[in-house]
């Protein structure tokens, strides 16, 4: 048996209502395709039924909605008959008319957040489970077969960057030929979320939490998210590979939190689960091996 002790995902008020109105009230076209999939007793909505219904004319954005919802577990989009369809979550479902009240009012997001939280007083939850249950395993940069070319690359002592956060994740993107840019909003689970990564030579579904050279010092899970709650959000992506990146040094309780999530999506998922941080002196080496993706 193995012991895991996390902290409750409760303590942080984000219940699953919670959660989905925290997602769509910072951004109106969101709550617009929100809407629009949960409206009548159709389903699925496809691409055409989400433009009339929404007055949004881009397919282009309608996509990136749709990927912001289905990455919080809003939707349920799938690829059928080479076209998108959004089909709707039943717990979320019954929850439709809740959820947008909130999302349209703050008052009463802060009120439903108050009662939940029980004077938001964290607790610790101990699981047990057999070990052969766990399937987390942790990855350095100089495993993945994306970045190969930093295996040449030696390691510079006191290594630091000097980047802003959008200019490596577009470094990282290019490296990875990922040409879908994500939208930078604050109900996000992850700031990259990407299938073009590889492991050897098999693509894997990977999110990362970047943080630029506006945090200082070392990278402990309090500067991660207004709440401190950013590894937790991560862990809600459906990822099977999770990655915090930072040009300074990163703390261990870093990785040990992304190892108890880890390990908590391993058995929830029942797949292998990785995890990988990536901290200055690896940031540097990435920067260096690919210069031509990382020039600003």
């Amino acid at each position: 048996m193995t012991t895991l002790n996390v902290s409750d995902v409760s303590s942080h008020g984000l219940t699953q209502i919670e959660n989905a109105a925290d997602i769509l009230k910072s951004s109106p076209q969101l709550r617009s395709v929100f809407e629009a999939v949960y409206k009548g007793k159709k389903q699925p909505k496809n691409l055409e039924d989400l433009k009339k219904l929404t007055g949004i004319n881009s397919e282009v954005r309608i996509l990136q909605l749709i990927q912001r919802l289905a990455a919080a577990h809003l939707v349920d989009r799938r690829r059928e008959k080479n076209q998108t369809n959004c089909y709707k979550v039943p717990s979320v479902s019954m929850n439709r008319v809740r959820i947008l009240a909130m999302a349209k009012n703050t008052k009463k997001l802060e009120k439903f957040r108050k009662k939940n939280r029980g004077g938001d007083t964290q607790t610790i939850t101990t699981i047990r489970i057999s070990k052969k249950l766990v399937r987390a395993h942790h990855l350095t940069v100089d495993d993945l077969a994306s970045f190969s070319a930093i295996r040449k690359i030696a390691v510079t002592k006191g290594a630091s960057l000097n980047m802003l956060e959008r200019d490596f994740n577009n470094g990282v993107r290019k490296v990875i030929k990922d040409k879908w840019e994500q939208l930078d909003w604050g109900g996000e689970t992850d700031d990259l979320y990407t299938t073009r990564l590889l492991i050897k030579n098999n693509r894997i579904p990977s999110a990362f939490a970047f943080k630029g050279r506006g945090t200082k010092g070392i990278l402990v899970p309090g500067k991660m998210g207004k709440n401190g709650d950013q590894i937790q959000r991560l862990f809600r992506s459906p990822a099977e590979l999770f990655v915090v990146q930072y040009q300074g040094p990163i703390a261990e309780t870093v990785i040990e939190q992304m190892k108890a999530f880890a390990e908590i999506k391993s058995v929830h998922s029942d797949k292998p689960i990785y995890y990988m941080i990536i901290d200055g002196q690896d940031s540097d080496r990435l920067v260096r091996a690919y210069p031509k993706a990382f020039k600003s």
